[in-house]
Protein backbone atom coordinates (compact mmCIF):
# COMPACT_ATOMS: atom_id res chain seq x y z
CA UNK A 1 0.00 0.00 0.00
CA UNK A 2 1.93 3.08 -1.03
CA UNK A 3 1.54 5.95 1.13
CA UNK A 4 0.09 9.17 -0.03
CA UNK A 5 2.31 12.44 -0.47
CA UNK A 6 1.25 15.97 1.30
CA UNK A 7 -0.77 18.29 -0.03
CA UNK A 8 1.95 20.56 0.34
CA UNK A 9 3.96 18.08 -2.07
CA UNK A 10 6.30 19.93 -4.86
CA UNK A 11 4.00 19.18 -8.25
CA UNK A 12 7.68 18.85 -10.08
CA UNK A 13 7.93 15.12 -9.02
CA UNK A 14 4.30 13.79 -9.92
CA UNK A 15 5.80 12.03 -12.76
CA UNK A 16 8.24 9.42 -10.86
CA UNK A 17 6.42 5.96 -9.56
CA UNK A 18 6.66 6.91 -6.00
CA UNK A 19 5.17 3.98 -3.46
CA UNK A 20 6.49 5.60 -0.57
CA UNK A 21 7.98 9.30 -0.01
CA UNK A 22 11.19 9.67 2.36
CA UNK A 23 11.87 13.18 1.94
CA UNK A 24 11.22 15.86 -1.14
CA UNK A 25 12.39 19.45 -1.36
CA UNK A 26 12.83 21.54 -4.90
CA UNK A 27 16.02 20.20 -5.53
CA UNK A 28 15.53 16.62 -4.93
CA UNK A 29 13.36 13.73 -3.90
CA UNK A 30 14.31 10.24 -2.61
CA UNK A 31 11.51 7.83 -2.38
CA UNK A 32 10.68 4.10 -2.53
CA UNK A 33 9.12 3.04 -5.71
CA UNK A 34 6.79 -0.01 -6.41
CA UNK A 35 9.66 -2.66 -5.83
CA UNK A 36 10.17 -0.95 -2.67
CA UNK A 37 13.48 0.31 -3.95
CA UNK A 38 15.61 2.97 -3.11
CA UNK A 39 15.44 5.96 -5.90
CA UNK A 40 16.06 9.55 -6.38
CA UNK A 41 15.96 12.58 -8.54
CA UNK A 42 17.90 15.97 -8.44
CA UNK A 43 16.52 19.39 -10.33
CA UNK A 44 18.22 20.79 -12.69
CA UNK A 45 19.28 23.16 -10.45
CA UNK A 46 20.35 21.48 -7.88
CA UNK A 47 22.74 19.89 -10.41
CA UNK A 48 23.90 22.80 -11.76
CA UNK A 49 24.17 25.34 -9.09
CA UNK A 50 26.21 22.81 -6.50
CA UNK A 51 28.81 20.21 -6.67
CA UNK A 52 28.44 16.39 -5.01
CA UNK A 53 28.39 16.53 -1.21
CA UNK A 54 32.30 15.36 -0.31
CA UNK A 55 32.12 11.88 0.83
CA UNK A 56 28.67 11.06 -1.60
CA UNK A 57 31.29 8.95 -3.45
CA UNK A 58 31.48 6.18 -0.44
CA UNK A 59 27.66 7.01 0.49
CA UNK A 60 26.97 5.30 -3.05
CA UNK A 61 28.84 2.44 -2.81
CA UNK A 62 27.59 1.54 0.53
CA UNK A 63 24.40 1.58 -0.73
CA UNK A 64 24.91 -0.32 -3.50
CA UNK A 65 26.76 -3.04 -1.28
CA UNK A 66 23.34 -2.61 1.12
CA UNK A 67 21.09 -3.28 -1.45
CA UNK A 68 22.74 -6.40 -3.09
CA UNK A 69 23.01 -7.70 0.72
CA UNK A 70 19.20 -7.95 1.16
CA UNK A 71 18.19 -11.48 0.72
CA UNK A 72 15.51 -12.84 -1.48
CA UNK A 73 13.60 -14.35 1.75
CA UNK A 74 13.52 -11.00 3.06
CA UNK A 75 9.22 -10.26 3.62
CA UNK A 76 7.75 -7.09 2.41
CA UNK A 77 7.68 -4.97 5.64
CA UNK A 78 11.48 -5.76 6.87
CA UNK A 79 12.81 -4.86 3.12
CA UNK A 80 10.63 -1.91 3.32
CA UNK A 81 12.22 -1.26 6.45
CA UNK A 82 15.63 -1.66 4.96
CA UNK A 83 15.27 -0.23 2.26
CA UNK A 84 13.91 2.96 4.02
CA UNK A 85 17.34 3.29 6.06
CA UNK A 86 19.31 2.91 2.98
CA UNK A 87 17.34 6.08 1.97
CA UNK A 88 17.13 8.28 4.62
CA UNK A 89 21.26 7.66 4.07
CA UNK A 90 20.51 8.87 0.65
CA UNK A 91 18.77 11.96 1.77
CA UNK A 92 21.37 12.81 4.27
CA UNK A 93 23.96 12.38 1.83
CA UNK A 94 22.21 14.74 -0.28
CA UNK A 95 21.94 17.45 1.96
CA UNK A 96 25.64 17.22 2.69
CA UNK A 97 25.80 15.29 6.33
CA UNK A 98 27.73 12.85 5.91
CA UNK A 99 28.39 11.68 9.19
CA UNK A 100 24.22 11.08 9.43
CA UNK A 101 24.15 9.64 6.20
CA UNK A 102 26.83 6.79 7.25
CA UNK A 103 24.69 6.53 10.78
CA UNK A 104 21.74 5.39 9.19
CA UNK A 105 23.73 3.06 6.10
CA UNK A 106 25.25 1.73 9.39
CA UNK A 107 21.72 1.10 10.96
CA UNK A 108 20.54 -0.69 7.45
CA UNK A 109 23.38 -2.88 7.31
CA UNK A 110 22.95 -3.75 10.98
CA UNK A 111 18.78 -4.43 10.58
CA UNK A 112 20.01 -6.56 6.84
CA UNK A 113 22.13 -8.52 8.83
CA UNK A 114 20.06 -9.60 11.69
CA UNK A 115 16.81 -10.46 9.04
CA UNK A 116 19.35 -11.99 6.68
CA UNK A 117 20.49 -14.64 9.67
CA UNK A 118 16.71 -15.04 10.12
CA UNK A 119 16.22 -16.38 6.69
CA UNK A 120 19.04 -18.35 7.25
CA UNK A 121 18.11 -19.97 10.49
CA UNK A 122 14.69 -20.81 9.20
CA UNK A 123 15.92 -22.62 5.97
CA UNK A 124 18.22 -23.95 8.08
CA UNK A 125 15.87 -25.86 10.75
CA UNK A 126 13.34 -26.57 8.09
CA UNK A 127 15.57 -28.30 5.92
CA UNK A 128 16.34 -30.22 8.54
CA UNK A 129 12.59 -30.99 9.97
CA UNK A 130 11.87 -32.12 6.31
CA UNK A 131 14.89 -34.80 6.35
CA UNK A 132 13.50 -35.63 9.45
CA UNK A 133 9.93 -36.54 8.52
CA UNK A 134 10.94 -38.22 5.68
CA UNK A 135 12.97 -41.05 7.72
CA UNK A 136 10.56 -41.01 10.38
CA UNK A 137 7.83 -41.39 7.89
CA UNK A 138 9.89 -44.18 5.93
CA UNK A 139 10.28 -46.05 9.84
CA UNK A 140 7.01 -45.45 10.66
CA UNK A 141 5.64 -47.37 7.15
CA UNK A 142 7.96 -49.82 7.53
CA UNK A 143 6.58 -50.84 11.18
CA UNK A 144 3.38 -50.26 10.03
CA UNK A 145 3.64 -52.68 7.67
CA UNK A 146 6.38 -55.23 9.84
CA UNK A 147 4.30 -58.42 8.40
CA UNK A 148 5.10 -57.84 4.88
CA UNK A 149 8.55 -55.62 5.50
CA UNK A 150 10.00 -57.40 7.87
CA UNK A 151 10.44 -61.08 5.83
CA UNK A 152 11.15 -58.84 2.64
CA UNK A 153 14.62 -57.34 4.19
CA UNK A 154 14.84 -59.71 6.64
CA UNK A 155 15.73 -58.91 10.72
CA UNK A 156 18.68 -56.93 10.81
CA UNK A 157 17.92 -54.49 7.76
CA UNK A 158 14.26 -54.08 9.29
CA UNK A 159 16.02 -52.61 12.07
CA UNK A 160 18.52 -50.61 11.77
CA UNK A 161 15.70 -49.28 8.82
CA UNK A 162 14.04 -48.52 12.46
CA UNK A 163 17.20 -47.08 14.42
CA UNK A 164 18.21 -44.87 11.41
CA UNK A 165 14.60 -43.23 11.73
CA UNK A 166 15.44 -43.04 15.74
CA UNK A 167 19.37 -41.44 14.49
CA UNK A 168 17.51 -38.64 12.62
CA UNK A 169 15.66 -37.53 15.50
CA UNK A 170 18.76 -37.09 17.01
CA UNK A 171 20.50 -35.28 15.04
CA UNK A 172 17.35 -32.86 14.60
CA UNK A 173 17.41 -32.29 18.25
CA UNK A 174 20.98 -31.74 17.60
CA UNK A 175 20.03 -28.71 14.86
CA UNK A 176 17.27 -27.31 17.42
CA UNK A 177 19.96 -26.75 20.23
CA UNK A 178 22.88 -25.53 17.90
CA UNK A 179 20.50 -23.39 15.47
CA UNK A 180 22.34 -20.19 15.06
CA UNK A 181 25.88 -21.19 16.43
CA UNK A 182 27.67 -22.44 13.12
CA UNK A 183 25.26 -21.34 10.28
CA UNK A 184 26.17 -21.03 6.77
CA UNK A 185 26.90 -17.84 5.35
CA UNK A 186 23.82 -15.68 5.83
CA UNK A 187 24.31 -14.49 2.67
CA UNK A 188 24.96 -18.30 0.88
CA UNK A 189 22.07 -19.49 -1.43
CA UNK A 190 18.82 -20.40 0.41
CA UNK A 191 19.66 -23.90 -0.98
CA UNK A 192 23.05 -24.16 0.57
CA UNK A 193 20.94 -24.32 4.31
CA UNK A 194 18.81 -26.82 2.95
CA UNK A 195 21.67 -28.92 2.00
CA UNK A 196 23.60 -28.69 4.92
CA UNK A 197 20.86 -29.04 7.34
CA UNK A 198 19.66 -32.34 5.15
CA UNK A 199 22.93 -34.05 5.44
CA UNK A 200 23.18 -33.01 8.95
CA UNK A 201 20.40 -35.40 9.21
CA UNK A 202 21.49 -37.96 6.82
CA UNK A 203 25.30 -37.93 9.06
CA UNK A 204 22.59 -38.75 11.71
CA UNK A 205 20.60 -41.29 10.13
CA UNK A 206 24.57 -42.97 9.43
CA UNK A 207 26.03 -42.67 12.68
CA UNK A 208 22.70 -44.55 14.45
CA UNK A 209 23.08 -47.18 11.68
CA UNK A 210 27.05 -47.63 12.34
CA UNK A 211 26.67 -47.76 16.28
CA UNK A 212 23.35 -49.95 16.36
CA UNK A 213 25.15 -52.75 13.63
CA UNK A 214 28.25 -52.81 16.22
CA UNK A 215 25.97 -53.46 18.82
CA UNK A 216 24.45 -56.40 17.07
CA UNK A 217 27.64 -57.44 16.10
CA UNK A 218 28.54 -57.72 19.48
CA UNK A 219 31.29 -54.82 19.63
CA UNK A 220 29.05 -52.34 21.68
CA UNK A 221 27.24 -52.85 25.22
CA UNK A 222 27.68 -57.41 24.81
CA UNK A 223 25.74 -57.60 28.12
CA UNK A 224 23.21 -55.28 27.65
CA UNK A 225 22.19 -56.75 24.40
CA UNK A 226 21.07 -60.30 26.55
CA UNK A 227 18.29 -57.97 28.43
CA UNK A 228 14.99 -58.78 26.83
CA UNK A 229 14.00 -54.89 26.08
CA UNK A 230 17.38 -54.66 24.62
CA UNK A 231 15.86 -53.68 21.03
CA UNK A 232 14.05 -50.56 23.11
CA UNK A 233 17.42 -49.59 24.68
CA UNK A 234 18.94 -50.00 20.97
CA UNK A 235 16.49 -47.14 19.72
CA UNK A 236 17.89 -44.48 22.58
CA UNK A 237 21.43 -45.38 21.54
CA UNK A 238 20.10 -44.83 18.12
CA UNK A 239 18.61 -41.10 18.66
CA UNK A 240 21.93 -40.46 21.22
CA UNK A 241 24.08 -41.37 18.29
CA UNK A 242 22.39 -39.52 15.84
CA UNK A 243 22.59 -36.71 18.16
CA UNK A 244 26.42 -36.60 18.73
CA UNK A 245 29.09 -35.85 16.16
CA UNK A 246 31.56 -38.07 17.53
CA UNK A 247 29.86 -41.39 18.56
CA UNK A 248 29.89 -43.03 15.58
CA UNK A 249 33.34 -41.64 14.34
CA UNK A 250 35.23 -42.71 17.42
CA UNK A 251 33.68 -46.10 17.20
CA UNK A 252 35.43 -46.30 13.49
CA UNK A 253 38.37 -45.03 14.64
CA UNK A 254 38.77 -48.08 17.28
CA UNK A 255 37.58 -50.37 15.03
CA UNK A 256 40.33 -49.20 12.39
CA UNK A 257 43.20 -49.13 15.06
CA UNK A 258 41.79 -52.77 16.19
CA UNK A 259 42.18 -53.90 12.83
CA UNK A 260 45.33 -52.50 12.08
CA UNK A 261 46.88 -53.83 15.70
CA UNK A 262 45.62 -57.48 14.87
CA UNK A 263 46.77 -57.36 11.28
CA UNK A 264 49.57 -59.77 9.71
CA UNK A 265 53.29 -58.17 9.58
CA UNK A 266 54.10 -58.54 5.95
Amino acid sequence: MSKKRPNNSYRQWDHLPIEFPIHETQDYIVFLDPKLEVDWETSDKYDNEKREPEGFTEIMRRYSELESSISDGTSRGNRKQAERLIALGIDAGLKGDVAAAHRCMSAAAEFIELRNKEIGKRLYVWGAVRATVVFVLVGAIAWACRRYVEPLLGELPFSLVLYGAGGSIGALFFVLRGVGLALPDPQADKDLHVTEATWRIVLGVLGAVVVCLAARTGLLLGPVMTLPQAKYFLMLVAIVAGRSETLAPDLMLKLEAGAKKDAPLR
